[in-house]
């Protein structure tokens, strides 16, 4: 596999020294030297520096994609802007109870990066929610959870959007907390909500669990896992599938992906087909 992916990483290249090697060979067709052609890239140096920079980019970005190599996501999460935690872990549970009724479970195991972090900014949509059936999304308190309290700030670009408190607030060097929201009774009767489970990263996260519960009447067909570069992407950066485990445990169809390290501003989507027996 890391052969064919070096022999590929080389045909690129080649291909780009071939191209070089034919443009040098049509100038000379026209009486262009290499010496003359050498002395109009000096004298507009200014001007070819940013476009070798550009194609060199675009080279490594193709490389990249196509071996699915992790740099592309370290240097999005370098440049993330400087927050008051991090996400050592993201979970996101999106569960069929029937094809009507649904629920959603958000957790965060949070790290804080600074004196006094009281509250992280979480943000929710549903594709089943209307007006007269409304999100209500509610602290998860219980068992060794941390939250105390979800207080709604503002709607933007259809999302609701929250600070979700602790019961006491964190500093750097205490150990990571677990936060968690949950939307209970989500019912669909007009059967509008759309079969999929989507997360955008707002935060540099550590590990991201997207889950999906179906009851085992409802059968999931031609699951789909897409990266997406950013958040408002419609075309995604790696269709990675593959990665996605389909389980059939009980009465109950299980999908799991886990992505380390997920891209800062981007998105996943995990989604699929339901066939109903």
């Amino acid at each position: 596999m890391n052969k064919n992916k070096e022999e590929q990483n080389l045909t690129v290249i080649g291909k780009a020294f071939s191209l070089a090697s034919n443009i040098t060979t049509k100038f000379s067709w026209f009486g262009i030297t290499a010496s003359s052609a050498a002395g109009f890239f000096y004298k507009n140096i200014f001007f070819f520096i940013p476009v070798v920079v550009f194609i060199s980019i675009l080279i490594v970005i193709h490389i990249c994609k196509a071996n699915n190599i992790s740099i592309i996501k370290g240097i999005f999460n370098m440049f993330a802007y400087n927050m008051q935690y991090s996400f050592d872990e993201w979970t996101a549970q999106y569960v069929y109870h029937s094809q009507e009724k649904m629920s959603f479970y958000t957790t965060y195991k949070v790290k804080a990066l600074q004196t006094g972090v009281d509250h992280i900014r979480v943000r929710f949509n549903w594709s089943g929610a209307t007006e007269s059936n409304p999100i209500n999304p509610i602290p998860i308190c219980e068992d060794d959870y941390k939250s105390d309290r979800l207080e709604f700030f503002q709607r933007e670009y259809g999302y609701n959007h929250y600070k979700l408190y602790g019961k006491n607030p964190i500093s750097k060097n205490d150990a990571p907390i677990k936060l968690g929201v949950k939307l209970e009774n989500l019912e669909d009767k007009s059967k509008i909500a759309s079969p999929h489970l989507l997360t955008s990263i707002s935060v540099v996260t550590k590990k991201l669990n997207m889950r999906v519960i179906l009851p085992s009447n409802i059968h999931p067909e031609n699951i789909r896992c897409l990266e997406y570069l950013h958040s408002t992407d419609d075309f995604e950066w790696h269709d990675l599938s593959k990665d996605c485990v389909l389980e059939k445990i009980g009465n109950e169809y299980h999908i799991t992906w886990v992505v380390d390290k997920p891209i800062f501003g981007g998105k996943y989507i995990l989604s699929w087909d339901p066939r109903v027996s």
